[in-house]
């Protein structure tokens, strides 16, 4: 609710509709909205989902604890993330 977060983009959700619709149909359009337009609608404020600045550019959001990406493309630099959040708590770990 008040996380700053990205996730699934609207346009890269399209992206992968189109270019698989011919061959799969609407098999990959299993929710009823968008994924943007769902988690957006439950923030606190909008402004608060990062939709990253290109598709190419790998993006990932930190919130303490939360990290969100949008698709596979971000997924080194999301676990990079993961790994450099556990390297900073791993003292209080032990």
């Amino acid at each position: 609710y008040d996380k700053n977060i990205t996730a699934l983009t609207k346009s890269l959700e399209r992206l992968a509709f189109y270019v698989t619709a011919w061959l799969r149909g609407r098999y990959y359009r299993t929710y009823p909205e968008y994924v943007q337009d769902e988690v957006t609608r439950n923030l606190r404020q909008k402004d608060q989902f990062s939709s990253g600045r290109s598709r190419n550019i790998p993006h990932v959001v930190t919130d303490g604890n939360l990290i969100t990406a949008r698709w596979p493309q971000d997924a080194k630099a999301f676990a990079a993330e993961i790994i450099a959040g556990i390297e900073s708590h791993k003292d209080e770990c032990l």
